[in-house]
């Protein structure tokens, strides 16, 4: 999966799609400066082109363009509640949350995994970023239509 078939995927359904739009890369820095990472390569594409949203109700979490970032502020109150530091939300289910799992990556991208907050580490989602909304924004297309 590339970055090209999100895109392409994007465009091809943007009547159902909300994207705050992107932001710079002096937030993106500030962003990992207050949760303390390095996001990976993906991630940073997927704010610096989107900010913010998603399509077909599954939403990714981001930055928009006022209020604390959406991404800060759920990570941090998972934490909270126990989710480890190398975990970045990303996105959330009634029953866990989907993060980026930074300690299995590199600078480029990284595994996705669920964590849900009575019983840790669920298991691992996708093996990329870009696997992973691609695959979320289908299955939301087909569960929509």
């Amino acid at each position: 999966m590339h970055k090209k078939d999100i895109e392409k995927f994007i465009n091809e359904n943007e009547e159902d799609a909300f994207f705050t739009g992107g932001i710079d890369y002096i937030k993106i820095n500030d962003i990992e400066k207050q949760l303390c990472i390095n996001f990976p390569e993906s991630y940073k594409w997927f704010l610096g082109k989107y900010g913010f949203g998603g399509i077909f109700g599954v939403e990714i979490l981001g930055c928009g363009k006022g209020g604390v970032p959406s991404v800060i502020r759920e990570t941090e109150r998972y934490r909270k509640l126990g989710l480890p530091l190398d975990y970045v939300v990303i996105s959330s289910s009634d029953e866990w949350v989907y993060c980026l799992d930074l300690k299995n990556g590199d600078k480029h991208d990284c595994k996705i995994i669920s964590w849900d907050r009575n019983i840790g580490f669920r298991k691992i989602e996708a093996e990329s970023f870009f696997q992973f909304i691609l695959e979320e924004f289908k299955d939301g297309k087909d569960s929509w239509d």
